[in-house]
Order: C-alpha cells, then sequence, then structure tokens
C-alpha cells in the first residue's frame, strides 16, 4: 500500500494534477496526439480512503498493484465510472468504515477525450475494491 498524508487541492488544483499527469504520459499514447491515441487510453490519480496510486491504461502501467485489471475494468465501462463492473465473487464484511474514492484524469476513447472527475464513498475498503472491479482496491 502507498501511504500519504491526506489534504485537500480543491477543484482548481485537482483540475491542475489530473492535467499535469496527463501531460507527463501523453507521450504513451503511439503518436503522441490525443486525437490519434487508442481507444481506451486514459491516465489517473486514484485515491481510496489515506492510500493513493497512478494508473495509465494503454498501456497499463503505474502504481496501482495491479493496474492490467484496473483498466480493463475501466474499458469495460467505456470510461464511466458510475458504470464499473462489480465483482460479485468478493464477500465483503458488513463492518461500516467510510471510505472516499476519488478518480480524477483524462480518457479518450472514440467519443474522444473528456476529463474524469470521479467521487464516490463506499462502506468499506472491501466494497470500494469489488464495487469498482478492482480499480479503488489497493
Amino acid at each position: 500500500m502507498h501511504t500519504f498524508t491526506r489534504t485537500f487541492v480543491g477543484a482548481a488544483g485537482a483540475a491542475a494534477l489530473s492535467a499535469g499527469l496527463f501531460a507527463g504520459v501523453a507521450g504513451a499514447a503511439p503518436s503522441g496526439s490525443i486525437a490519434d491515441s487508442p481507444v481506451g487510453f486514459g491516465a489517473f490519480v486514484l485515491t481510496s480512503g489515506t492510500d493513493a496510486a497512478g494508473l495509465i491504461c494503454s498501456p497499463d502501467v503505474g502504481t496501482h498493484p495491479d493496474p492490467a485489471q484496473a483498466c480493463d475494468s475501466i474499458r469495460q465501462a467505456g470510461g464511466n465510472f458510475d458504470a464499473l463492473p462489480r465483482d460479485a465473487h468478493v464477500l465483503c464484511p458488513m463492518i461500516y468504515m467510510p471510505t472516499p474514492a476519488r478518480a480524477i484524469g483524462v480518457w479518450v476513447d472514440t467519443g474522444g477525450p473528456r476529463i474524469v472527475d470521479y467521487s464516490h464513498t463506499y462502506g468499506n475498503g472491501c466494497v470500494a475494491n469489488a464495487a469498482s472491479g478492482g480499480v479503488f482496491g489497493f
């Protein structure tokens, strides 16, 4: 797990953070152009509870413990974090420990590039992992 000191950057800081992240990885697209990026290209800063991870899709890399699974889940949802697949095979304890999760970044698919700023509070870390197809499982 990656632990960090929680700071609140606000909307402007989050936008700057995601823009900086994407600028640093734009070269990961084969031609370096957003318009020519492969379907399902994304760059995100993810937080879950007090942990954070970086995730780049296509190629699937980052500090996330399972970038391939996380990117597959995001691709399956078409970049829509509200539609992430739930892992029905995971049983989570019924212990309420609110776990805020957030994804900030850019997603590019056939509809073009779009900014992602998703946040949701899950019942606990296990639920965050299962309900997001592993995206917030770190």
